[in-house]
């Protein structure tokens, strides 16, 4: 073989070289840095999923109530006792009478040591009431 057909051979195998490099970095490197920023978004969501079970614990309210068969009105106080602020976005009341909840859609934002009064007019006592929070959290005046 002559030196001419060698050289013309190594620069083939240069080139096929360089073109399966070629081919290897622009398909596999682009599918590495999917792969890596799925990865992120991933530990994204846990942070997400984390942060919200953590803030779940830290939520405490105190329900009171009490209730007034004259005017046949129910005061319900809620003060959160808690180290977060908490949004209060339902109030379940069960009558005494009827053992079907009323369900009220509230929008109340207490911060920490805060408490707010609600006045319902009910048909009878309430045996069962029940706060509603963002974070799922139900807290219970049992009267």
């Amino acid at each position: 073989m002559s030196s001419h057909t060698r050289k013309q051979k190594l620069q083939a195998h240069v080139i096929g070289a360089l073109i399966a490099f070629t081919i290897a970095v622009t398909t596999i490197v682009p599918l590495i840095i999917v792969n890596i920023q799925a990865i992120n978004r991933g530990y994204n969501a846990l942070d997400i999923a984390r942060t919200f079970y953590e803030d779940k614990r830290l939520e405490l309210l105190k329900v009171e109530a009490s209730y007034d068969s004259l005017t046949n009105t129910l005061e319900v106080s809620i003060k959160n006792i808690g180290g977060i602020q908490v949004k209060v976005i339902r109030i379940w009341i069960v009558e005494e009478q009827t053992s079907k909840p009323h369900i009220y859609s509230v929008n109340i934002t207490l911060p920490p040591g805060t408490s707010t009064t609600l006045t319902y007019n009910l048909s009878s006592e309430p045996t069962l009431i029940g706060v509603e929070t963002t974070r799922s959290n139900m807290f219970y005046y049992t009267g």
